[in-house]
């Protein structure tokens, strides 16, 4: 099966994938560098923000959109008898190495499985901003509810579109390409409360 490449650059043919990055080994890179930006500089050197919330070795944690696994990979070595389940579209970053407190499977966060309700202690997702579309969003915010226990953490580390309004040229240029972009993809925005979200997953 031939699947949609340019400049040599592997993305995901699936049907109804909205995902405008690539999935490759150079896009590996790309994500572990990104990870490594965003627990250093805007998590202070911590993979969970939330002041209240720290892993812990009886947690049960959901990574969605996982990537390569590398925040996964991190965690494991912070809490080793934690469960982790990392989930992603297609499993090409999948991480080679075999983690004993850890799984990877093929899931959409839009359609997680009937019998992970009430399981997940910690929900981690970040960047689905250029995968998701404004009603997966919604559906995505009900589907991670389902699969958290009563009480339980949702991390979203998520870039917010469009931007700020006052922007320099080079900004500018940018949010242009940007704009055009999610525009191809039907990726508008995300909610940007919770009142634009169904009442069933305000808590």
């Amino acid at each position: 099966m031939a699947h949609p490449q340019a400049s040599q650059r592997w993305y995901n043919p699936a049907p109804g994938v909205k995902y405008l990055l690539p999935s490759d080994e150079a896009e590996r890179e790309r994500l572990d560098l990104q990870h490594e930006y965003l627990t250093r500089k805007l998590c202070d050197g911590h993979l969970i923000f939330a002041p209240n919330a720290a892993l812990k070795n009886d947690l049960h944690v959901l990574d969605s959109g996982t990537g390569t696994g590398i925040w996964i990979i991190d965690a494991c070595s912070e809490a080793p008898g934690a469960n982790f389940i990392g989930i992603d579209i297609q499993d090409r970053l999948f991480p080679a190495v075999t983690l004993k407190n850890a799984s990877f499977s093929v899931h959409s966060v839009v359609d997680l499985p009937s019998d992970w309700s009430n399981q997940f202690d910690l929900v981690n997702q970040r960047l689905l901003i250029a995968a998701l579309g404004e009603e997966q969003w919604k559906i995505a915010l009900r589907e991670v509810h389902r699969v958290l226990v009563p009480g339980g953490y949702v991390q979203f580390i998520e870039g917010v579109y469009p931007w700020l309004d006052n922007m320099g040229p080079a900004s500018e240029a940018c949010h242009k390409v940007f704009r055009k972009l999610f525009g191809a993809k039907n990726l508008h925005r995300i909610p940007r409360n919770w009142t634009e979200v169904d009442e069933s997953v305000r808590v």
